[in-house]
């Protein structure tokens, strides 16, 4: 009798550790399909809240935990530095105009005009080249501006305003206020395990 409990003890067991297993290789998968969804890249920016110097080491330690996470996924991730710019552009009607006798010439209204080659054709492609750098430089500038607006959105970096606590003293706990998933495990949430709050995240559609 008690060696057909002790069996069913160990079957149990088995069974809870393939269900384990298979519920981990699931999250991973749920997980890939959604970041497949696309495979451009992302800057992250992590910003020092209120908290002075305390809040600055914070933040380290938020960007060990996201490269970490980026690394176990085979992610290349490289730390770089803000930089802040502005630029102007302005974009006009492309003109094409051939002349027999004073050459030819193509025109960005009014802007300019472009005839310093012989050819039509090789004026028409330098001035198209200089209209291309312009128009790259005008979707920059929309993206720059719409990053902007996001920022302005968000609420404030300080208490009150927090989307996910971490509590590491006297116990651990991290929790994620919009999805309300939360680990006792807070060493292994910095050290890039953050695999399962994706998830909720996922499921609740907030990323």
């Amino acid at each position: 009798m008690a060696d057909d409990q002790d069996d069913s003890e160990f079957r149990m067991h088995l069974i809870n550790s393939d269900i384990s297993h298979l519920c981990s290789d699931v999250s991973r998968y749920r997980i890939d399909q959604e970041l497949l969804k696309n495979d451009d890249d992302a800057a992250v920016t992590i910003t020092a809240g209120a908290g002075g110097v305390d809040s600055c080491d914070w933040t380290m330690m938020l960007y060990k935990m996201y490269k970490r996470w980026s690394t176990s996924k085979t992610m290349k991730c490289k730390l770089g530095k803000r930089h802040t710019s502005f630029a102007s552009v302005l974009v006009y009607p492309l003109s094409r105009h051939t002349f027999s006798q004073t050459g030819n010439y193509t025109k960005a209204i009014p802007e300019g005009e472009c005839k310093s080659e012989r050819s039509q054709i090789q004026n028409r492609a330098t001035c198209m080249e200089l209209l291309q750098a312009r128009l790259k430089g005008l979707e920059r500038e929309k993206e720059r501006q719409q990053r902007s607006d996001e920022r302005k959105r968000l609420p404030d970096n300080g208490w009150g305003s927090q989307v996910r606590s971490y509590v590491l003293n006297p116990y651990q706990m991290v929790k994620d206020a919009r999805s309300g998933h939360s680990s006792t495990q807070a060493e292994a949430v910095l050290a890039g395990d953050i695999d399962d709050f994706l998830i909720s995240n996922i499921e609740h559609r907030i990323i």
